[in-house]
């Protein structure tokens, strides 16, 4: 495949990706790995050109060649996933509508002994606004319990809400989760039970770096997820949006 032909071929699937996701409204992880194989092939071709056209000087030596092009092309490609993936990150919370649905689920962030952590308190400031704004809207707070903790994070939830004079009987508390697939799953699978019709749209309320991640996790298990992003410390935001671009290739893989 000559370097046009392959130059053609990666944006058409890197086109092919985010077309796929404007279609169904909203990002998938198929999407995401179709936009990556189709950055990988086009960075492929441009460090190939430069390799091929003489500009590093490394003619006479082509097995060096060959693993300088590799390992390029492989640096390369890291470093444009990961700004692809910021792009979208920071366009999911930037760009997250006012829809709403019956059900909204907060996603737990850690608490310290019987308080939320300061990240888990933010996400709960923006759930009592959706509960204020949807006054027949309910809120599912997510969140087992701890080895050594004296409450699940779901208790310790719903204890700062009330204390924001919100109902206790507007909170359904999901006690057993671990992380965002539990999150996510147990929640619905805790709606579905309660409810005659079964569940399909969700709110999700978490942290602005998180919310790409938790969509991406709930449109996998079959829900139209709506979001609220909680604003997080603009000086922590690369700290954990590093962390996320990880965490979201590790759902890729293994969370189903």
């Amino acid at each position: 495949m000559n370097t046009i032909r392959r130059y053609e071929t990666g944006f058409v699937v890197l086109i092919a990706g985010i077309v796929y996701s404007v279609m169904r409204g909203g990002w998938y992880f198929e999407s995401l790995a179709t936009m990556i194989l189709g950055l990988a092939i086009v960075l492929f071709s441009c460090v190939n050109y430069l390799f091929n056209h003489k500009i590093l000087g490394l003619e006479s030596y082509p097995k060096v060649k060959k693993g300088c092009l590799v390992l390029t092309w492989m640096f390369f490609t890291v470093i444009g996933v990961f700004f692809m993936v910021q792009l979208m990150i920071m366009g999911t919370f930037i760009m997250a509508g006012n829809d709403q649905a019956d059900y909204a689920v907060v996603l737990g962030a850690g608490i310290i002994r019987r308080e939320p952590s300061y990240t888990l308190a933010k996400r709960l400031d923006y759930a009592a606004k959706y509960l204020e704004d949807n006054p027949s809207g309910m809120l599912i707070t997510s969140g087992g319990k701890s080895d050594g903790q004296l409450a699940s994070e779901a208790e310790v939830m719903m204890w700062y809400l009330e204390k924001k004079g919100i109902s206790a009987d507007r909170i359904i508390l999901e006690e057993k989760s671990t992380n965002t697939l539990e999150n996510i799953k147990y929640s619905m699978n805790h709606l579905n039970q309660k409810n005659d019709a079964k569940v399909t749209e969700i709110v999700i309320i978490t942290s602005d770096y998180h919310l790409l991640r938790a969509q991406m996790i709930a449109r996998r298990l079959g829900f139209d997820a709506y979001g609220i992003p909680a604003q997080s410390p603009p000086s922590l935001y690369w700290h954990y949006s590093l962390r996320e671009s990880v965490a979201i290739f590790k759902s890729m893989l293994l969370d189903w």
